[in-house]
């Protein structure tokens, strides 16, 4: 437990919506690491005190904290910062997709402004462990594709296109692959025309190449070339439009 509340001194909060304010400045403490992830929180009478607030309020910050996925609550223990990964992120996005009906176009569109540029980063900074991910995850899409199961290549494809973000160097990048990245399997392990093209799967290869090189514009040029020929076969066999492939709906849409 971090017990001291010296770093809880200086909030200077308004009066208007105070649990939001407390939230917020309890988030900037976690993003500037003077709390980090599994240090315990003060409980709510010893904030309440500090902060010369009621304890309901500080009840209600440290809710709209666990919404957020910055604490987490053990009965009986307190609340602890938790370790925030893509995890929120990824749910975050996908709800979206799914809310607003979203189609597969709009997927396209953001992957073709990211994806080609991602794999140009991934050349200039990947370490010898990005690549050795790589090819890891390029030896297991040759496997899947041997295979014949759709399902286990469009799991396959996403994991290569989550690791060759995580090669980028740039975090953001890797919790935004990895949201875009499930969405995508969603859609394609139900297409086996798109996972089981044999062209679509030598490109991963390709790019892998370009980042062994470090040969960023062609990381670039192959990876754009790859996607371009995902959607051709995607939509060329069949037969829909990007415009007319709406975001499935969840489970919890479903009940």
């Amino acid at each position: 437990m971090t017990e001291d509340l010296n770093i809880y001194q200086d909030f200077d909060l308004a009066r208007e919506r105070l649990h939001v304010q407390i939230a917020d400045r309890i988030q900037q403490l976690i993003a500037e690491q003077k709390l980090k992830p599994g240090d315990r929180l003060p409980s709510d009478r010893l904030l309440s005190s500090t902060l010369s607030v009621s304890r309901p309020t500080v009840r209600e910050a440290l809710r709209l904290l666990q919404h957020r996925g910055f604490v987490y609550a053990k009965p009986g223990s307190g609340t602890y910062v938790t370790e925030v990964g893509a995890g929120p992120i990824i749910q975050s996005i996908e709800r979206f997709f799914s809310a607003r009906e979203c189609a597969f176009e709009d997927l396209m569109q953001v992957r073709d402004l990211l994806e080609p540029g991602t794999a140009a980063l991934a050349a200039i900074n990947a370490s010898p462990k990005d690549v050795e991910g790589l090819t890891q995850k390029v030896l297991a899409l040759e496997e899947a594709f041997k295979s014949g199961d759709p399902r286990r290549l469009a799991s396959a494809d996403s994991d290569f296109h989550v690791e060759l973000a995580k090669a980028s160097g740039n975090q953001l990048l890797a919790a935004l692959a990895a949201s875009l990245s499930h969405i995508h399997e969603k859609w394609t392990e139900q297409l086996s025309s798109l996972v089981l093209a044999e062209d679509v799967n030598k490109s991963h290869r390709a790019i892998l190449e370009a980042i062994e090189t470090n040969d960023p514009e062609r990381a670039r040029q192959m990876c754009k070339s790859h996607m371009e020929m995902a959607y051709d076969v995607l939509f060329e066999s069949s037969g829909m439009t990007a415009e007319g492939q709406v975001y499935p709906a969840t489970e919890e849409q479903v009940k």
